[in-house]
């Protein structure tokens, strides 16, 4: 036998003493996969049937089946790797694990980001063509935001074609397989493989803009070249996945996350907003009405009073708000406004240990020195 390391070593030997209270195949969770879909291969890998074993094994209180795993604690969630024999250090079990809370009763873990619970849906969703690849199910294909796998853009299968019922996560054949129809010979195997139905490919004119948004909350996603604006970054992958949903659904004209999932087109121009931050925003800002808050017209006149965004990212939504305000009052006015041009940031983070304030810099394409001057932040 050969030699293996001491953490390896550790590992195999913790897996013997947990003999029986734990899965006898472990698994390991693959490019993709949450910990609800790796729990979901570990059960038919296991050649069990019914997906409770694993929430039996685990001893879970805060969640009682698979389904609800978004929502589970820590404590249960580090006993679920230990049954399903994922190792803690792989990037999958870290970033969950790093994750040490949710915000609030309406928010769930997602790796290592906190979203809206209406985001993720219930039931299991899969892309037939990725599953031609590879025989697991993928944790983005669970946000309900996206119709369509973010990598091929084909639409997400949700219902098994042949006897038309909702995929589920409580009784698995495997993960290419609807969970309900079992073959007539053999009811350990499934007999609808939907992998065999291929669905449509959406349109999709702004592939850049896709990219950016798959960047946020899919890990299998390819790395994305362009960085955001460091006003994004600095912000987090949870805060700016909720600022694009949130534009996302009033280019819709619809209560983001709590209903149906986005058109294609609301989810590359939000993801080109965020591409182009902040003129994007500004675009947005001064579009089809103004921005003045007795005008209701324009979708994105509140969207800094938004309370599922975070006080820090609403000051800053606030801050471009009130410059594109300022701008139209110039221009309504007829006058020359000779402009103080800035790089203030928004509040600083409670995390934060300090903020300097930049230093003001004087625009220079503004000639009228007697004209009244406005403080606009970038």
């Amino acid at each position: 036998m050969p030699d293996l390391d001491g953490s390896l070593r550790d590992y195999f030997e913790h897996r013997a003493r947990m003999m029986g209270s734990v899965l006898a195949v472990p698994v390991e969770g693959e490019g993709g996969e949450g910990l609800r879909e790796t729990a979901f291969r570990a059960t038919s890998k296991n050649g069990f049937r019914e997906t409770e074993i694993v929430v039996e094994l685990c001893r879970a209180r805060s969640f009682r089946s698979i389904s609800g795993m978004n929502e589970g604690s820590i404590d249960d969630l580090t006993r679920l790797v230990d049954v399903l024999g994922i190792r803690e250090t792989a990037d999958q079990v870290k970033k969950l694990l790093s994750n040490g809370g949710h915000l609030g009763k309406d928010w769930v873990r997602y790796f290592d980001m906190n979203i809206r619970r209406g985001h993720v849906v219930k039931a299991r969703r899969v892309a037939p063509r990725s599953l031609r690849k590879a025989d697991r199910v993928e944790a983005v294909w669970s946000l309900r935001p996206f119709g369509f796998d973010l990598k091929t853009k084909e639409v997400l299968l949700d219902h098994c074609p042949l006897c038309e019922r909702s995929l589920g996560w409580s009784r698995t054949f495997g993960p290419s397989y609807c969970d309900r129809c079992p073959m007539a010979n053999d009811p350990f195997r499934g007999a609808v493989n939907l992998a065999d139905y291929l669905q449509p490919i959406v349109d999709v004119d702004d592939e850049r803009a896709i990219d950016l948004v798959a960047s946020l909350v899919d890990p299998a996603a390819a790395t994305f070249g362009d960085p955001l604006h460091p006003q994004l970054k600095d912000r987090g992958s949870s805060e700016v996945f909720q600022l694009f949903v949130e534009i996302a659904g009033r280019l819709d004209g619809v209560a983001a996350g709590w209903g149906k999932g986005l058109s294609t087109k609301s989810i590359e121009r939000a993801g080109r907003t965020l591409l182009q931050w902040p003129q994007g925003l500004d675009d947005l800002l001064a579009g089809s009405s103004s921005c003045d808050s007795k005008q209701a017209g324009n979708p994105f006149n509140n969207l800094h009073l938004e309370q599922t965004l975070s006080a820090e990212m609403r000051d800053l939504l606030k801050a471009r708000k009130e410059r594109i305000v300022a701008l139209q009052n110039v221009g309504k006015s007829g006058g020359i406004v000779s402009v103080i041009v800035g790089t203030e940031s928004p509040r600083p983070s409670k995390h934060a240990s300090e903020c300097h304030r930049p230093a003001r810099s004087r625009s220079s394409f503004f000639v009228d020195r007697d004209a009244p001057r406005a403080w606009l932040p970038l």
